[in-house]
């Protein structure tokens, strides 16, 4: 039979207390607390050092020196204290003896500078009325890290109100401190002004956007030197600003007034050397003669700024009701339009464009018309602020394409031998992957080739789009076989510079250079010019607007290749273009060998 020992539980050892601890025990607790990294102190009732760990001297090195050669503690702790800040004032040094030995009553955590830029949290425990024991805690990482996210969050709430480049209040903060004001003083008017740059995108283009980018911080510099540094401004996005105007009062701020202020005032920038000027044009609207809420008082003044873009005659422009009764005539329109293009109301009307020489047809362009149920035929100068918008311009466009190959291909199926023709798109088109497949559909559409088709696109409308993918897009377009023409040439802002490095096939000669021809041997010059350069780089020239005989005769001695206008016919219904081209046009049929040819 086995036995058991049943073990007894060993008697629970009782703590030691620190009269309990031997000599040696006492030092290794010596030992243990200088090998810890927070300062430990011991003081007397009389706040005389008993005891400092090496972590303690390390951080006031000057205090405890001191205390080793005699000095008193407040002798000790001001050496130390003009030893971290030199410089610091006799009242400074007062009062921060006074923080430190206050640390020693008020059993809370005091802030103490230590050396090496370090700060510590210390926290002074009395001992039965024998003693005061200090412990510190490091805290110069923690306070640092609280620091960079206080920082941060800061930064973090700055940008989310503010416009990154320019650091204005952002279009959020913008509208929340117009309707503050508006809520604040009901009854107190004020402007709200839309801003933006003449031909921002030339300036980037020319200069760079380094350059552009500093036109656009310098303009919120200007703005509020010329109209105060009350003035609340905002970039609302690219090169458009918004202004809310200082709280003066009305008679201080006239409309004449901000009409001359605005209107005097030059706007300059330094690039390198030179001081570059640099136009802007504003719209105003006033609260609340205009509108009584944000979104309205920011739409009449948008309204304005849209005018006054459109004038040559001034900087600024002022909202009034008939601007508002426009703005919905305009959104009837883009509405009817739309409407217009999916009932077929849009029909292509052409007008011949004639060799010079022979006399012969050249080609023809489509032109569009609107058979308006109830205002009858319009031209397109009644419905040209439609193609303002991107989205409408784009489907006019696609639809001209489509209705005009349809007839060609008709026309070809009939027996009439058809000439090419020449649609007019916007270079934003151009860069719509939609609207080239459809170009490459209807370019090759039956027996269509894509030498039948030419693209007219104005100078103007290419200063709206980003150069490179225009260059790319015209690239390939080219690469079919499609001619493309610049139309109204001299009437933009960098005509030679398009010449050097748009791959197009001819230009259009606007009408306001043909019809003076005649009439003034400047104009003649500058013609000639024109066309001299256009044959130099093998372009053919059309002078559009020719009415009369004498036009004519001018256009052909200078040595334009084709011309179009009244003088020969006036734009023809499709029907009519038909019989005109049976009767000018002999039938010359495509073949499926020729359309290998012609891609080869």
């Amino acid at each position: 039979m086995e036995s058991s020992i049943e073990a007894k539980p060993e008697k629970a050892r009782e703590p030691k207390t620190s009269q309990d601890l031997t000599i040696d025990e006492l030092r290794l607790l010596g030992l243990a607390l200088d090998l810890a990294e927070s300062p430990v102190t011991l003081y007397g009732e009389n706040k005389i050092p008993i005891y400092a760990n090496a972590a303690a001297r390390s951080y006031w090195p000057v205090t405890f020196a001191a205390l080793d050669k005699g000095f008193s503690m407040e002798a000790a702790t001001e050496k130390q204290i003009r030893a971290l800040a030199p410089g610091i004032s006799d009242a400074d040094v007062r009062d921060n003896l006074q923080e430190v030995f206050d640390g020693f009553v008020q059993k809370e955590p005091t802030l103490i500078h230590a050396s090496n830029n370090r700060l510590c949290r210390t926290t002074h425990h009395p001992i039965d009325h024998v003693a005061i024991a200090g412990m510190g805690i490091d805290i110069t990482e923690l306070r640092k890290k609280r620091q960079e996210l206080s920082a941060a969050r800061v930064a973090a709430e700055f940008r989310a109100v503010h416009d990154s480049l320019t650091s204005l209040p952002n279009r959020d903060r913008f509208r929340k401190s117009v309707e503050r004001q508006m809520r604040d003083e009901p009854d107190r008017s004020f402007w709200l002004l839309m801003c933006d740059i003449d031909k921002f995108k030339l300036v980037n283009d020319i200069y760079g956007h380094d350059v552009g980018d500093a036109v656009l911080v310098e303009f919120a510099n200007f703005v509020k030197g010329i109209l105060g540094d009350d003035v609340i401004i905002s970039r609302l996005g690219g090169d458009e600003f918004a202004i809310l105007t200082g709280r003066q009062p009305d008679e201080d701020l006239t409309a004449s007034t901000l009409e001359r202020i605005i209107s005097e005032e030059v706007f300059e920038v330094k690039v390198g050397d030179q001081n570059l000027q640099v136009g802007f044009s504003a719209g105003a609207a006033q609260y609340p003669t205009d509108a009584n809420s944000y979104k309205d008082l920011l739409r009449c003044a948008d309204l304005a700024l849209l005018r006054s873009k459109s004038n040559s005659d001034g900087r600024i422009d002022f909202y009034d009701p008939e601007l508002g009764i426009e703005y919905e005539r305009e959104l009837n329109l883009f509405a009817d339009i739309q409407t217009a293009i999916s009932k077929g109301q849009i029909q292509p009307f052409f007008q011949p464009i004639i060799d010079i020489k022979t006399q012969k047809i050249h080609s023809l362009e489509a032109l569009a018309r609107w058979q308006h149920p109830k205002r009858g035929l319009l031209m397109p100068g009644d419905f040209q602020k439609a193609f303002d918008d991107k989205d409408v311009s784009l489907e006019l466009s696609k639809y001209m394409l489509k209705t005009v190959t349809d007839f060609m291909i008709k026309w070809q199926k009939e027996g009439i031998s058809i000439c090419p023709v020449n649609i007019n798109v916007e270079a934003s088109d151009l860069l719509n992957q939609s609207f080239l497949a459809d170009l490459l559909a209807c370019s090759t559409a039956d027996a269509l080739l894509p030498k039948h088709l030419c693209l007219e696109i104005t100078e103007n409308s290419i200063l709206n789009v980003d150069n490179q993918a225009l260059l790319d897009s015209l690239t390939a377009i080219r690469a079919l076989g499609i001619k493309v023409l610049l139309d109204d040439f001299g009437t933009g802002f960098s005509s030679i510079t398009h010449l050097d490095h748009l791959p197009i096939t001819g230009l259009k000669l606007d009408k306001s250079y043909v019809q003076k021809v005649s009439g003034k041997d400047r104009s003649q010059k500058i013609v000639r010019a024109i066309v001299d350069l256009a044959k130099s780089l093998d372009l053919s020239t059309v002078a559009e607007g020719i009415e009369d005989v004498h036009a004519l005769r001018a256009m052909e001695q200078i040595g334009c290749t084709a011309y179009q206008g009244y003088h020969f016919s006036h734009p023809l219904s499709a029907s009519d273009t038909e019989a005109f081209l049976r009767s000018h046009l002999e039938y010359q049929p495509q073949t499926q060998s020729d359309k290998k040819q012609e891609w080869g």
